[in-house]
């Protein structure tokens, strides 16, 4: 049987020491498999002339995380690409304010991928600029020159689920 050789000293910190950064790394990893980062929008659909307020949290702070905008249809007129990036703040939240939806985005579904470019982390969020149909429910005639108010009832177009819902929280101007 050989024996082992003792060890001292210098060669017994350095095992130590190893032995500790190697159950600390894991004990790192492990913690961050079970990450939740997040991406969200603050609403659900928009329309022409509207930013779409990103914001999100569990990134690593310092970060870059990237968007991709997929659009479902593609406009054939989109011809600019809508990848952006932002920069992680201290608490590991994201906030980004500077995609546009344009007239040429009506009925397109968006979805919008967020990748940490250190962690790897991504998260998903979804949001369209859903079709509208406006109808006026009333007067069903009016004399030219008179007062009239109108009834309308906006609704959302372009399939799915929450086609034919009716949209509430919309401003609709008359010129």
């Amino acid at each position: 049987m050989k024996k082992l050789l003792p060890v001292k000293g210098k060669m017994l910190r350095t095992l130590v020491l190893t032995f500790c950064l190697f159950v600390n790394s894991f004990l790192a990893l492990a913690q961050t498999d079970g990450t939740s980062a997040t991406v969200t929008t603050d609403k659900a659909d928009y329309s022409p002339g509207e930013y779409v307020i990103i914001t999100g949290s569990g990134w690593i702070p310092g970060e870059t995380v990237s968007f991709i905008f997929e659009e479902t249809p593609k406009p054939e007129t989109c011809v600019n690409s809508h990848d952006y990036n932002t920069l992680v703040d201290a608490q590991g939240d994201i906030y980004y304010d500077q995609f546009l939806i344009k007239q040429n985005h009506l009925g397109v579904h968006f979805l919008l991928t967020a990748t940490g470019q250190t962690s790897g982390y991504i998260a998903q969020t979804e949001f369209t600029d859903a079709n509208s149909k406006l109808e006026l429910t009333s007067p069903a005639t009016a004399e030219q020159g008179s007062y009239i108010i109108l009834a309308a009832k906006l609704t959302q177009q372009g399939g799915g689920a929450a086609s034919g819902t009716a949209i509430a929280g919309r401003t609709i101007f008359y010129h």
